[in-house]
């Protein structure tokens, strides 16, 4: 038994963001949200089908946040053709190409189609294809693009400002 033992190979607990883990003694090692054994896939299933962020909080008891599902969305995809198993949105470039792919986009493709009732809302933008999508609110915008191009590498801009949110600070007023 001892030998058999040290061969065996430990699979540990890994956690792939502040919201999912995999977890080989939680659903099969399938990813879960942390604290929970609220499958991902079961999640996105919901979100594909179109169904309310609310409607999934509020059928999950609870247990998984707006938060948690839009991080499901932007790290993880359903893949059909390999039954269904979540596969991680992996990262194709580095943060600086990845930065000038998407501000290059913006400037050439995006900016110039843009109205000012635009102002303040949010652009997704997928940096391979080069399709946007604009809304109020940037989990709309990332979901609808993601809805479109499921392996997006989505950039995110607020128009008419230099960052996305802001930390802190003030505005500056015009005297």
């Amino acid at each position: 038994m001892l030998k058999y033992q040290r061969h065996m190979v430990k699979k540990r607990r890994k956690l792939l963001s502040r919201y999912i883990v995999v977890d080989p003694n939680i659903c099969h090692g399938k990813p879960t949200f942390v604290g929970t054994r609220v499958m991902v896939a079961q999640v996105l299933r919901q979100v594909a089908r179109g169904m309310p962020r609310d409607k999934i909080v509020a059928e999950w008891r609870n247990t998984v946040s707006k938060q948690a599902i839009a991080d499901a969305v932007k790290r993880m995809t359903l893949s059909p053709e390999n039954g269904d198993k979540m596969a991680p949105t992996e990262r194709r470039y580095s943060k600086e190409e990845f930065a000038r792919r998407g501000d290059a986009i913006y400037e050439s493709d995006v900016a110039p189609h843009l109205k000012s009732r635009d102002n303040g809302k949010f652009v997704a933008i997928d940096i391979d294809s080069g399709n946007y999508e604009v809304d109020a609110d940037e989990l709309g915008a990332c979901d609808r693009l993601s809805a479109r191009v499921p392996s997006a590498q989505i950039w995110l801009v607020r128009v008419g400002s230099r960052a996305v949110h802001r930390f802190g600070g003030r505005e500056r007023r015009s005297a």
